[in-house]
């Protein structure tokens, strides 16, 4: 692993080069999902460091959230994706569920949420609120890469000692589960 990171440190690119491989990654990334944020911050981090490089990132997610919203709408008017009957489920769960859960719905880590994220700027009522549930559900996507790449990537070069926020990580989704099955077992009629 640490040979693989002195390549990427070591790759004879510009600065200005590797902002542009990391703009990229990041921007296409609400447009297609994949792992490619994942990508994009270890790449970041790697060559600009833990705090810009996530900058970097992040500011081209919200970039790439908003040409994405303008395409959607787009493709909305022309196709009513809403009547479509493989995409009714989709829009019924949006539609009943809060906004926090679409946040964590979109923003868990290499999890397919494609359908999800293609149905949130016609589901939710204007743009504001599309962006609030889309860069809170990108604050938790960042934040959950980050604890993967100290957990999975750096484990490989430190040893077993980093597997702590890898355990962070699943203790989290695991928690996520029971509190949401305990709410809908002890209140099974709110809506929270």
């Amino acid at each position: 692993m640490q040979a693989a990171l002195d390549y990427l440190l070591l790759l004879p690119l510009s600065t200005i080069e590797f902002f542009i491989i990391i703009a990229v990654l990041s921007f296409i990334h609400p447009m297609i999902s994949q792992p490619w944020s994942l990508l994009s911050i270890s790449l970041s981090m790697i060559w600009f460091g833990e705090l810009i490089g996530i900058l970097i990132a992040f500011s081209f997610y919200v970039l790439g959230m908003i040409v994405y919203y303008g395409i959607i709408k787009s493709i909305e008017k022309k196709y009513e994706l809403e009547t479509k009957p493989k995409l009714k489920p989709v829009f019924k769960w949006l539609k009943a569920t809060p906004s926090y859960k679409h946040m964590i719905a979109v923003g868990i880590p290499l999890v397919p949420t494609y359908f999800i994220k293609m149905m949130l700027p016609i589901t939710e009522d204007t743009f504001i609120k599309y962006m609030i549930t889309m860069i809170g559900a990108y604050v938790f996507l960042t934040a959950m890469n980050v604890l993967l790449y100290y957990g999975i990537f750096v484990s490989a070069i430190l040893g077993e000692g980093s597997w702590i926020t890898f355990i962070i990580f699943s203790v989290f989704i695991v928690l996520l589960y029971v509190s949401s099955h305990l709410k809908n077992k002890w209140f099974p009629n709110q809506k929270i």
